[in-house]
């Protein structure tokens, strides 16, 4: 908390601060650096945060400190853990709060809210402890709400996006990114003996 507090102090051009997290293993061993992992579209895109950020800066007790727009990231992904953000609390009156349609990835279609619009910083390094649990809300029981909710975001904010450079420029991984989301859900349903639903999405995710 010190630390995000730290940094907003001295970015006043930020509005949202967050980090990487860490998690225990079965053994009781701290695993650091757990977003990359986590969140899968920086080692999908092979980028480094220098790539995704505008910015950086090391700051003296806290490290390097990363900030800029990143919308366009995170629109073929997330990199935000809930946990381990802070939020200027104007900004809400802003952008809105929480979509209660949404029961899973509803921090999701917020930070795109937020990153669509303002600047975000990242501190590299592990400030929350993480706990990994099925019945979490992106865990296996909750993965059917979490793919159809992946695609009904991703599908409205690519529709909102007026810039035709960047659609036409990234017109293949629009669709691969589409296409991915209809495989996960594809998987599900075969995995659930929905074949119905489950060959639906399938052959969708091959179009793509």
């Amino acid at each position: 908390l010190e630390v995000q507090l730290s940094v907003m102090e001295r970015l006043p051009e930020v509005v949202l601060v967050c980090s990487d997290f860490c998690s225990m293993d079965k053994d009781g061993n701290i695993q650091n650096s757990h977003l990359r992992s986590y969140f899968h579209v920086l080692d999908e895109y092979n980028l480094d945060y220098e790539h995704v950020f505008s910015h950086s800066r090391h700051f003296d007790n806290i490290g390097i400190v990363y900030w800029g727009n990143i919308y366009k990231t995170m629109i073929f992904g997330n990199i935000i853990l809930t946990s381990t953000c802070m939020c200027r609390k104007d900004i809400f009156t802003k952008v809105g709060v929480f979509d209660t349609r949404y029961k899973t990835l509803e921090d999701y279609d917020l930070f795109l809210k937020i990153t669509k619009e303002f600047n975000v910083a990242m501190v590299d390094r592990p400030l929350v402890r993480y706990e990994y649990s099925q019945n979490q809300l992106s865990g296996e029981h909750n993965f059917e709400k979490l793919c159809t909710n992946l695609i009904t975001i991703f599908n409205k904010n690519v529709a909102a996006i007026t810039e035709k450079d960047f659609l036409e420029r990234n017109a293949r991984k629009i669709r691969r990114r589409l296409g991915m989301y209809q495989a996960m859900q594809a998987y599900y349903y075969f995995s659930h003996d929905n074949s119905r639903l489950a060959i639906r999405f399938y052959w969708q995710s091959i179009r793509n």
